[in-house]
């Protein structure tokens, strides 16, 4: 019973800050994404589906599925969506649980150039002065990454952009 609360009061505690609420301001999910077989039937609002659905059409058009990725900003669950491999250890390296040392180390022993993926609208991951200064520094070094290895944005609209490296 005791492990069952902890589990509980855990899991409660981080969907009020992690989980992806599609739709919590009220908005009608009523729009379902085309050409994609693991959100099919799934409902989101209509400014995200129509986000989603370009990026979806895309990485289709550019035969970029199943290749590696790089995603940042607190866009996790875009590997899933469109069955691309996390280049890194983690598809969520923005968390302070996944340090600026592991994920710099990870970027410098890269023996390839993934694609990367980043959120036009990146939030601060987590509440504290210490988790806001981790993810700027890991913005920092992706950034000084993308550019060291002469990435370029080859797709953009209003919630996600795409690099790769040319």
């Amino acid at each position: 019973v005791f492990f069952a609360g902890i589990v509980l009061v855990q899991g409660v505690m981080f969907g009020a800050d992690f989980v992806f609420r599609d739709g919590v301001d009220g908005a009608k999910r009523d729009a379902c994404i085309e050409n994609n077989a693991v959100l099919a039937g799934v409902y989101t609002t209509h400014d995200n589906a129509e986000n989603l659905q370009e990026l979806n059409d895309y990485l289709l058009e550019e035969e970029l599925t199943g290749e590696a990725v790089i995603l940042f900003g607190n866009v996790p669950a875009l590997a899933f969506y469109y069955e691309l491999e996390p280049a890194l250890t983690s598809t969520w390296p923005d968390l302070s649980s996944f340090s600026v040392e592991k994920f710099t180390t990870e970027l410098d022993n890269l023996s390839e150039s993934p694609m990367i993926i980043v959120s036009a609208n990146p939030a601060d991951v987590g509440k504290t002065e210490e988790a806001r200064a981790s993810l700027k520094q890991k913005l920092a070094y992706l950034e000084q990454f993308m550019e060291n290895n002469q990435y370029v944005q080859t797709f953009a609209n209003d919630a996600f952009i795409v690099y790769r490296c040319q």
